[in-house]
């Protein structure tokens, strides 16, 4: 069945001069011959992204929207009509925001947090910033403590950072566990660190205990990668210089250098860790 507003997996038809059409259930959908996959030819299948270009007419295209149906995201206000507004999705095509599903008058370079949703007509798909419906509270049926769960950053307060957890929740990511504060509408990964009795949900940016450490293995070997082989941190650094650089604790990078060091990935000196060589 075809997802609009989502990936689908479609058989390339047909190339034509200018265009690709992708054969679906009901009737072939059009598809930018420039956006193409390199190397695909007709009869391949290929991954591409279906929306709804006019009232009648589905498009398909490789490129990434910034989301899908049944998710949130923040997006900026491109323009405004007497009927609504058109936000940028990160495709050449603006997603529409009914007048109806607006909660406020807003204005063009705004940005907002929307969902979503299948349109009234269900045969496409539109936003919603009336986001706080979609909002659930049965989180403990859902998730337990140590659960890896997907987030969107909502905004900072004086406790913490506000998250959307798994399109799903509300959580919170206490001060104390954010060592460099992400930006609202940055897509992040996290940990269910306590779901509480009033239904209020603790996350934490980082796996807790061993988890943790080996965690941030990848986080320092990529940012040595990176580096082109050497960073100027140590055991002397100062806990915001490791937070700034890499956004894990002082104690972490301890535990992970000396990890990195044992299995003889790295080699540490006064001035800083670096990659060891082939030849060492």
């Amino acid at each position: 069945m075809l997802k609009i507003g989502n990936y689908n997996k479609l058989k390339l038809k047909r190339i034509a001069k200018t265009c690709a059409w992708l054969e679906s259930e009901d009737k072939d959908i059009q598809l930018p011959k420039r956006e193409i996959p390199e190397g695909a030819s007709e009869g391949d299948e290929i991954r591409v992204f279906v929306f709804n270009d006019t009232k009648d007419t589905l498009r398909a295209t490789t490129m990434e929207p910034s989301a899908v149906i049944d998710q949130f995201a923040y997006m900026v206000v491109t323009s405004k009509t007497e009927i609504g507004a058109f936000l940028a999705w990160g495709i050449k095509k603006d997603l529409y925001l009914p007048e109806r599903r607006m909660i406020k008058e807003l204005k063009v370079g705004e940005k907002i947090l929307i969902r979503i949703i299948m349109n009234f007509e269900k045969d496409g798909v539109i936003a919603d910033a009336d986001w706080k419906r979609y909002i659930k509270e049965d989180q403990k049926e859902q998730l337990k403590e140590g659960d890896k769960v997907n987030l969107i950053v909502m905004d900072s307060t004086s406790l913490g950072t506000t998250v959307i957890v798994d399109n799903k929740y509300i959580g919170l990511v206490y001060k104390s566990e954010v060592y460099k504060t992400p930006y609202i509408g940055q897509r992040m990964t996290g940990y269910v660190l306590k779901l509480r009795e009033d239904g209020k949900i603790d996350i934490s940016f980082k796996r807790k205990g061993w988890n943790s450490v080996i965690d941030s293995h990848d986080i320092v070997l990529d940012a040595l990668k990176k580096a082109g082989g050497f960073l100027p941190l140590h055991d002397k650094s100062a806990p915001e210089e490791i937070r700034d650089m890499l956004n894990i604790s002082k104690k972490i990078f301890k535990k992970s250098t000396g990890n990195l060091y044992a299995d003889g990935t790295i080699n540490i000196t006064d001035k800083g860790i670096e990659l060891k060589k082939k030849k060492d």
